[in-house]
């Protein structure tokens, strides 16, 4: 299975799911890789984004350990100018179905693996599309810092700068000589290395994970606490 572009063809493979559990008709939803911003997998039903499962990281997506290596099938990201894809194969001669059910789930071997909530009436309660304000409107300039949070699903990375070039501290620095930047985190990338990702906008869909499945995320405060 293998979804992305590829920029010599300008082929993108999405998955779509079922009309219904009786009808195979291209149904409401789609699996997609997002390409605004820090490529990211998202569930979308129509044009709203109802699941997301955050920036790949230690060889998968962070907030979302089922989508990353298993002992049935291992698993690929490919993040350069030729192409934007995640794919996995299986380690034997196995067949592996993949699914995105008509309700927005998406199923690997009879076993449901990302969702958009407990039900479709729910989703909404789980997306925490109010966010939150800060107690000072601008912190700039005034001797503030960041605040690592760990083991969290990195924010929604539509539309934010991606710097390829830069390393974690140079990353610190350019965000906070700009008073426009919120955060900062790690982006991996396919061919070795590091680079990080900036946030100018809000910081939506971030929660805590298991440890494992997480990253780091510096935040913009007026005082950095002590430890």
């Amino acid at each position: 299975m293998k979804l992305g572009w590829d920029s010599k063809t300008g082929l993108n493979r999405t998955c779509k799911s079922w009309r219904n559990q009786n009808d195979p008709s291209s149904g409401y939803f789609t699996f997609i890789i997002q390409l605004d911003g820090l490529p990211q997998v998202i569930i979308r039903g129509g044009s709203v984004i109802k699941n997301r499962a955050g920036q790949w990281y230690n060889g998968r997506f962070s907030g979302s350990d089922p989508l990353g290596d298993t002992a049935v099938y291992s698993t690929k990201f490919e993040y350069s100018a030729d192409e934007v894809t995640y794919s996995y194969e299986a380690r034997s001669s196995l067949f592996i179905r993949f699914e995105l059910s008509s309700i927005g789930d998406v199923w690997d071997e009879g076993k449901k693996i990302l969702a958009s909530g407990k039900s479709p009436e729910a989703w909404g309660n789980y997306t925490g599309s109010d966010g939150c304000v800060r107690s000072k409107s601008q912190i700039c300039g005034n001797g503030e810092g960041f605040e690592a949070f760990g083991s969290v699903k990195l924010p929604d990375s539509s539309g934010q700068l991606v710097n390829v070039n830069k390393s974690t501290e140079e990353c610190e620095v350019a965000c906070l000589e700009n008073c426009s930047c919120l955060a900062y985190g790690t982006m991996e990338l396919s061919t070795g290395g590091y680079g990080c990702v900036t946030w100018f906008q809000e910081l939506i869909d971030v929660r805590n994970v298991l440890a494992e499945n997480g990253q780091i995320l510096y935040v913009r405060v007026g005082q950095v606490r002590e430890k």
